[in-house]
């Protein structure tokens, strides 16, 4: 019998029910019972205390605490046990429980072998239900964090539309204010609507990022696919990113050898891919030029090969297998170029979702960077 060693009592884990005593087990419920201030019991607390085994005459001494004496006698006659050895189960320093075996003969009567074996077998057992309590222990803990990580998900979702809904009220009237819809503007309040138009952008892409990782987390994203001309979709993006290139006075061209391509995609989201794509290789190009070219692949025609190249940056070799992780980001560049390190896992994600591809390439640090996405053709 395994026993566990509390402060107060001793809770049994298993007893092994002999045929012989099965009559009695209804007057001693071993399984359910519990035995008061083990460590005032004189065998235990020699086990225990001492960390050595103790023996016992029968079983009297040891359950004299719990069950009436007249019932261990019957006990003890039926089964023939003789002796009750009680061993400590020890793990390091500290005692986790103790192992009771009973015996029909003297403990002196067992051959070497049998002492070397039982020994033996009470190291297997304390091993066994060391990490079973740990076990136990682990599996509290991650049932508790899948728990907050659940809180944490919802938390930011309510969040997040929250804050989606007023800053795109607040991107609106900026736009209103600066396309003149009220009436003549000054400059310096176009800046101004424009500055805010800008920040309310960055908002509301950050809560859309935070949105998504919910839904790939729980395995929720979903894609509605329609035929569409590749080169006009990406052709209206590129045209929407002019102005942000011109600010930073960037060359930005697009380039088709697959003229009328079409492919199946989920415009929202796959635009998400191309426009984060694009808006990276003009935040991460102080000068120069980004190129954007669509191709068919080489290897079986079956295949559109979208292309972003930059003359900017760049990438260590060593930053590229991490790119499209979660929230990884360029140390050397984070605090000057503002990001989330989500965009690239989700467009990752994303391109898989429509069964394609993505990797990214650069020569080295200061030698510009090239994001491809592959995706089957119709």
């Amino acid at each position: 019998m395994t026993v566990d060693v509390g402060k107060t009592e001793l809770t049994p884990l298993k007893f092994a029910k002999s045929e012989k005593i099965a009559s009695f087990l209804s007057e001693a419920p071993f399984d359910s019972v519990k035995i008061p201030n083990p460590l005032n019991n004189e065998i235990f607390k020699l086990a225990v205390g001492g960390k050595m085994m103790a023996t016992s005459e029968g079983i009297c001494k040891i359950w004299k605490d719990v069950f009436p004496v007249s019932l261990l006698e019957k006990i003890e006659q039926s089964a023939k046990i003789r002796n009750s050895l009680v061993y400590p189960l020890i793990i390091e320093d500290g005692a986790i429980g103790v192992l009771i075996i009973c015996l029909n003969r003297d403990y002196e009567a067992l051959s070497k072998f049998e002492k070397e074996s039982i020994e033996s077998f009470i190291n297997v057992i304390a091993v066994a239900l060391d990490r079973a309590n740990l076990y136990q222990q682990v599996k509290a803990a991650n049932e508790k964090l899948k728990e907050l990580d659940k809180l944490k998900s919802e938390f930011l979702s309510f969040a997040s539309h929250q804050v989606r809904t007023p800053m795109s009220v607040v991107k609106g009237y900026a736009s209103l204010i600066y396309d003149g819809i009220y009436g003549p503007v000054p400059d310096g309040v176009k800046d101004t609507a424009l500055k805010i138009k800008s920040s309310a952008d960055k908002m509301i892409s950050l809560v859309s990022d935070f949105l998504d990782l919910r839904k790939i987390e729980e395995g929720k994203m979903e894609y509605h696919l329609e035929e569409i001309d590749i080169n006009k979709f990406v052709g209206d993006i590129v045209d929407e990113l002019k102005t942000l290139a011109d600010a930073k006075h960037l060359e930005l061209t697009l380039t088709t050898t697959v003229p009328g391509a079409k492919v199946k995609a989920d415009t929202q989201k796959f635009r998400q891919v191309i426009q984060n794509y694009t808006e990276n290789a003009i935040k991460y190009t102080p000068s120069g030029w980004v190129k954007v070219s669509i191709d068919s692949d080489p290897a079986d025609h079956k295949h559109v090969i979208i292309s972003v190249k930059d003359s900017g940056l760049g990438m260590s070799q060593e930053l590229i297998p991490m790119l499209f992780q979660q929230f990884s980001r360029d140390k050397q560049n984070a605090v000057k170029i503002l990001g989330t390190g989500l965009g690239l896992f989700i467009a990752k994600t994303i391109v898989e979702g429509h069964g394609g591809t993505t990797w990214a390439e650069s020569d080295g640090e200061g030698k510009g960077s090239r994001f491809y996405v592959k995706i089957a053709s119709v």
